[in-house]
């Protein structure tokens, strides 16, 4: 596989989706699967908690066929891909990548039967097999998210569906930094017509940003998770967010953020 150096680093670091955890970051996805086909490259994995949130992101590669790159330690691959021009080729051998740029070489170990996380159980083929069975639940029409399929085959749909300009939605999000406090929340709220993402508490700094809506929109208020600001960092045009209404199960609503062809992102709100 032949890809560009700098697409691949900010795909690795979007699947990580580093998020705060009591004040300190933490990666959300620790190791992964490099999925390729002739003209692309495909990551789907669940965050260490196995069910909160689920990614699929996408980005062009070259490749001469399907291929499954393993990648137990993402920060150990992000520092290879430090050292190397761009593009990049890599392969698989023998437990091993192999990292090639210009004149450069590097071996890096790397076995599917590596740990998916620290203290897991699951290796890395394991992890990748829940998550594609997760995402195979989450049904889209091209590029257009439909719903989600339920146990029972009935597909539940978005009561609210949003587009927005993905960089005003990131400036949004970002604000939840402010003067160091990184809470790690994200409340969305409707009401006569109008979006409100308020981030941050009083104390240092609470902000607010109000985005024009439809004054069809049902009114509602919900809190998400997830490093959702690491998720839009540095994606621009217009993304679609989708709002899955799971209260009469006790679950709460749940969001898909569908950034087209560059993939897709379920987040569960917090209950």
């Amino acid at each position: 596989m032949k890809i560009d150096t700098r697409l691949l680093t900010s795909l690795l670091k979007r699947t990580q989706r580093q998020q705060c955890v009591g004040g300190k970051p933490q990666n959300q996805v620790t190791a992964c699967v490099l999925n390729v086909a002739s003209d692309r490259v495909v990551v789907t994995s669940l965050v260490r908690d196995g069910k909160t949130s689920l990614s699929k992101f996408i980005i062009p590669a070259e490749s001469k066929g399907g291929i499954a790159l393993p990648l137990p330690d993402i920060d150990r691959v992000l520092g290879v891909l430090s050292s190397h021009s761009s593009p990049v080729s890599i392969q698989h051998k023998d437990d091993r990548l192999i990292f090639k740029s210009g004149k450069k070489t590097t071996r890096l170990t790397a076995s599917f039967n590596g740990l998916a996380f620290p203290h897991s159980s699951d290796t890395v083929t394991a992890w990748q097999d829940k998550s594609l069975d997760l995402a195979s639940r989450f049904e889209f029409d091209s590029e257009h998210f439909i719903g989600y399929r339920m146990a029972d085959k009935s597909v539940r749909q978005p009561f609210f569906n949003w587009t927005v300009d993905a960089n005003e939605l990131f400036e949004a999000l970002r604000c939840d930094s402010m003067n160091g406090q990184k809470l790690n929340r994200y409340t969305f709220a409707t009401e006569n017509g109008r979006v409100r993402i308020g981030v941050g508490e009083e104390m240092k700094g609470f902000t607010f940003t109000d985005f024009d809506g439809d004054e069809t929109i049902e009114a509602f208020e919900w809190t998400f998770e997830g490093g959702l600001d690491n998720v839009l960092s540095g994606i621009g045009g217009n993304i679609d967010l989708h709002f899955l209404d799971f209260r009469k199960e006790n679950q709460g609503v749940r969001m898909i953020i569908n950034l087209g062809e560059r993939g897709w992102v379920y987040q569960a709100g917090v209950l």
